[in-house]
């Protein structure tokens, strides 16, 4: 199915982003699982990232099943992980997804974790075409495809960090700033 491709392609851009946060700046996922009772040496959290890197690239590149099922797996993981945090009342001021970029988990980051191992486990199953191979059979029309994904992966972000600070303040964003 080739419809699963862009959305298995911006799930591992974001899976690939994350780990090099990961790598970077270990520090906010230690916490996090730190916070939540979980092994969380740098050097556990530093392999998770690189994990994370290693399978956003296999995807992207390859589309093979086991780099698919992989990145199913993590989301999975991922899901799990939140939902485990959530259902305990385990307050965290970051789930440690992006680095230093504080990122509390929420109902909604669930939801997003889990469709996105539903898509890639549901490629699993169809087998659709590697990114790669997309943008080489399209040719020039490939940069309308990478950007779309891009920008799409880009919207799913924004959309985890800041939709639920948005539908928690009905009167809407300003709401948050200090009265004048």
């Amino acid at each position: 199915m080739v419809v699963l491709v862009p959305l298995v392609a911006a799930a591992a851009v974001l899976i690939g982003t994350a780990g090099l946060a990961k790598l970077r700046s270990p520090l906010a996922t230690a916490q996090a699982l730190s916070t939540a009772g979980v092994p969380h040496r740098y050097v556990l959290v530093r392999l998770l990232g690189g994990v994370e890197l290693a399978v956003a690239v296999g995807v992207l590149a390859t589309g093979a099943p086991g780099f698919l099922a992989a990145l199913g797996i993590c989301y999975a993981g991922f899901a799990g992980f939140l939902s485990y945090v959530l259902m305990r009342g385990i307050r965290l001021e970051s789930c440690g997804c992006a680095g230093s970029r504080e990122i509390p988990p929420t109902r909604f980051h669930v939801v997003l974790n889990a469709a996105a191992a539903a898509a890639a486990l549901a490629a699993v199953a169809t087998a659709p075409p590697s990114a790669a191979s997309v943008v080489v059979d399209l040719g020039l029309s490939a940069v309308t495809f990478v950007l779309g994904t891009l920008a799409f992966s880009y919207l799913l972000y924004v959309a985890a960090v800041f939709l639920p600070t948005v539908v928690a303040h009905p009167h809407g964003v300003a709401s948050l700033s200090p009265p004048a």
